[in-house]
């Protein structure tokens, strides 16, 4: 009966959850993590946007991106509110796997949500186009950036030189290059 005592009195908490959710992970648990997440109601607790992102993040990272992305939405259903970290991670493995169409959605989803992009972001994005040969979008992304007052940083450069050298349009990395300059900020991979 002591043993029942002990159990009534142990408090279950969202970082509990969160801990269990990350081992399933580890252990390439994923839907078991997902029906274990579920589970948290039982206990009067919600999913926060801690434990979404980390299951976005490995199911993102293991190529399940339209699976990420579903989980994305189930947040806004349970009016949990996804951060740029949420956003970004989805958008980063949207890039690696070169999913234009899902990157899309992604930003729309973003500004549905009124989660204002920043620096990691934009940069996500230009890489995206980038791969892809996609200049006239990447300069896109990079007049958003200005609109929305963010300062591009050593990455973006970087990934405009290196779009612009696969093009071949030397004039216009070496552009780059001044402009970084101008900024101060100093080239670290070319």
């Amino acid at each position: 009966n002591s043993n029942n005592n002990n159990n009534n009195n142990l408090k279950v908490t969202v970082n509990m959850f969160s801990t269990i959710v990350t081992a399933l992970i580890r252990c390439n648990e994923q839907e078991n993590a997902i029906m274990f997440v579920s589970k948290m109601s039982e206990f009067g607790l919600n999913a926060d946007v801690i434990i979404f992102t980390k299951l976005i993040n490995n199911f993102a990272t293991n190529g399940k991106l339209e699976r990420a992305f579903e989980l994305l939405k189930q947040m806004n259903q349970l009016n949990i509110q996804p951060n740029n970290l949420t956003f970004n991670t989805l958008l980063a493995n949207a890039s690696r796997y070169e999913k234009f169409e899902l990157a899309e959605q992604i930003v729309n989803f973003m500004k549905f949500s009124k989660i204002q992009p920043n620096v990691v972001t934009f940069n996500t994005l230009i890489n995206l186009f980038a791969k892809l040969n996609k200049l006239d979008r990447a300069m896109q992304i990079i007049n958003e950036m200005q609109q929305n007052k963010i300062q591009p940083n050593v990455v973006t450069f970087n990934t405009l030189i290196n779009l612009f050298a696969k093009l071949n349009k030397l004039d216009r990395a070496m552009q780059i290059i001044n402009e970084m300059q101008q900024n101060k900020i100093q080239p670290n991979v070319v």
